[in-house]
Parts: structure tokens; sequence; C-alpha cells
């Protein structure tokens, strides 16, 4: 079981193929696979591994030049609630986003089922931002391209960013 003690004690490490399969799974049951395109894979992809050496987390960072654009953040079902993905949100990712020489790491999040993270991105380091005042080309052709294929669940200021 995951507790405030033990945060300090989870590693992010960057996906192998063996990992996969693993990662297959919590997006499945966090339903998140539902965005997949096709053209994902386990080298997009960090794995959150606890104490006992099981995969508890996953996300994809994908990047172009400084810009960063987080995908996929799941945390397993079982421990959700707990405190993982704030920690990983507010602690870690900032962290991880300056070591790959990142400026802003940028996020779309949904407000419906199976997108609900809106209001968890809400309480996190990350601000929100409306499409308007997104700057960045990379991340505002994403943005745009999530909101027209999941219009049901994703609106002008579903999207949030850290700076660096």
């Amino acid at each position: 079981m995951i507790d405030e003690l033990t945060f300090n004690q989870l590693k992010v490490n960057k996906a192998l193929e063996r990992d996969w399969k693993l990662i297959l799974e919590i997006l499945k049951e966090t339903e998140l696979i539902i965005g997949f395109t096709g053209k994902e894979n386990y080298k997009d992809f960090y794995i959150v591994i606890d104490i006992n050496q099981k995969i508890i987390a996953c996300f994809a960072i994908y990047i172009e030049n400084n810009i960063g654009i987080l995908k996929y953040f799941a945390v397993n079902p079982k421990i959700q609630s707990k405190g993982v993905g704030k920690y990983l949100a507010n602690e870690i990712l900032p962290g991880l986003a300056k070591g790959l020489g990142l400026t802003k790491l940028y996020l779309a999040a949904g407000n419906k089922d199976p997108f609900t993270s809106f209001y968890f991105w809400q309480k996190t380091a990350f601000k929100q931002i409306s499409k308007n005042d997104i700057k960045d080309k990379y991340f505002l052709n994403y943005f745009s391209d999530v909101i027209n294929k999941f219009s049901n669940y994703f609106g002008d200021s579903s999207a949030f960013y850290i700076e660096i």
C-alpha cells in the first residue's frame, strides 16, 4: 500500500519493451487507451515503480524542441485517491521535464468519463490555460486535434501547463 512515507521511494524510469504489456493494462483499466492513435509505443512512455518493483503508474511525454506534451497519465485504479498522482504531478514531472530540457509541459484534461482528469489537474501545480492563450504551436495543434476528436470530453479551457 502506498502512503506518504513511501512516495520518496517511487522510481520513474523510461519504459522498456518488456513494460509495454503492463502499461497497456493500466491504460485499459483507466480507459485512457480510447485515445490511442495507433502510433504509440513503449519508447514514448515512462513507468512509475513502487517499493515492491511493481508498475503503479505510467505516462508519455512527447517533445518538440523544448515543449512537452504529457499524455496518458494513468495511475493504477487500485491506488487512485492515495496522493500518488498529485505527488507525480507536483514533485516528479517538473524535475523530469527540466531534465529533458523542456521549458513548458502541457496537457489536455477532460471532464467526462473516461477522460475525467480536469478537476485533478486543477489541484496541482499545473495552471489552466484557454486555447486562445496558447502560444506554442506544437501544443496548440495537438490540443485543437483533441478538441475536434473528443469534443464531448474536452473544451477550449481544458488545457493545463507548467513552466519549467
